[in-house]
């Protein structure tokens, strides 16, 4: 993760909040409107981002938008690929059929205080559906204006005005759940104070596109990768081979794999969240998986000694430095070949993987 201080964004707010002020929030000030966003943290790899943006249904996705992302540098928390994107200006327009959007910024909402009550939502939004599957992303949406300081929204007084977004109208009535939105929105305020950023938890990337539309959120969480380290501290290359810069490698993932190692052998990885571009300075470390290959089996265990948000434990093991994919290695975690859910928190997790032979790599990856 990025340690940059937003400062750039700075310039291509005033122009956009000038533009709120005047038009939707009068009672705002340029200073206050700017200074939830001052804080923000730039995703390092991602400030020339391209995005191409559609309508959630448009691609079978139950969100307000629906936001492919390219031209990244590998980093510890974007990562290319079509994924649910969702509204933070209901005051601006943008291009949204199809329309790819080029030189995007990207900013990190991980540990602020003042974006909380919005990551919470974004934290117990598949929760909140489960228990009720008629919710909507129209729901979520509504709710996600009204969780963020600037510009500031009322569901009472847009609809009272005419003002509500049309998408989330029909027939002149709310295309929506008003109470079940209102009472997402009071359960947020009232457990947000609780909600602890920690290592995988998702959050919102906060993209700035343009001074004349508007910004969008992804969601997207920390993912971690194991390594093999030398007695100092820092990746022992003769073991572990990063993908960053890699042209063997298809993907822009930051990571390494292992090996090889023959049969009748145990290590000992370190694993590290948040390392964008393989660099330790920018990760978090949060356990290690130990592991013994003998007779074809590997059998293995994986220790979380930082509290965390992950959620599924993702391991290559093979002859080959990693699955190939149109002649390539490929570096996406689905494609590793093993899997296993886990429990976010401490502790350990204990497997096996049977049905191998000769010399092994192995890649471990864990994410949501």
């Amino acid at each position: 993760m990025s340690k940059k201080t937003f400062i750039s964004l700075l310039g291509v707010m005033v122009f956009s909040f000038i533009y709120i002020s005047a038009c939707e929030n009068p009672g705002n000030s340029l200073e206050e409107s700017v200074a939830p966003y001052l804080e923000l943290q730039s995703v390092d790899g991602a400030s020339n981002a391209t995005i191409t943006v559609n309508r959630g249904e448009a691609q079978d996705l139950d969100s307000y938008f629906a936001i492919d992302l390219s031209n990244i540098d590998p980093n510890g928390l974007v990562t290319e690929g079509m994924t649910e994107g969702w509204c933070l200006d209901w005051g601006i327009p943008i291009r949204q059929n199809n329309d790819v959007h080029t030189g995007v910024k990207m900013f990190n909402t991980f540990g602020s205080e003042k974006w909380k009550p919005a990551n919470y939502l974004m934290n117990i939004k598949d929760e909140l559906q489960k228990n009720d599957p008629e919710l909507t992303y129209r729901e979520i949406q509504v709710a996600l204006w009204s969780l963020i300081e600037v510009p500031a929204f009322d569901i009472d007084k847009a609809l009272s005005e005419g003002t509500m977004p049309s998408r989330m109208m029909k027939n002149a009535s709310p295309n929506f759940d008003v109470d079940k939105t209102k009472q997402i929105v009071n359960r947020v305020k009232a457990k947000a104070t609780e909600f602890e950023y920690k290592p995988g938890t998702p959050v919102i990337v906060y993209s700035q596109v343009s001074e004349d539309q508007q910004p969008l959120a992804g969601v997207y969480g920390e993912t971690a990768w194991a390594y093999a380290s030398t007695p100092g501290g820092s990746v022992d290359s003769n073991i572990s081979t990063e993908f960053c810069g890699n042209s063997d490698f298809q993907g822009n993932n930051w990571g390494w794999t292992n090996g090889t190692f023959e049969d009748d052998v145990s290590g000992t990885f370190d694993v590290i969240a948040g390392a964008g571009k393989c660099d330790l300075t920018k990760g978090t470390m949060v356990g290690t998986f130990e592991f013994t290959y003998a007779n074809g089996v590997l059998n293995y265990t994986l220790n979380l000694t930082v509290d965390n948000d992950f959620s599924e434990l993702q391991i290559h093991a093979g002859n080959e430095l990693l699955p190939m994919k149109n002649g390539k290695y490929t570096t996406a975690p689905g494609q590793l070949g093993y899997s296993k859910d886990i429990v976010g928190g401490m502790g350990q997790t204990t497997g096996q993987i049977t049905d191998l032979s000769g010399d092994i790599y192995i890649a471990v990856h864990l994410g949501r």
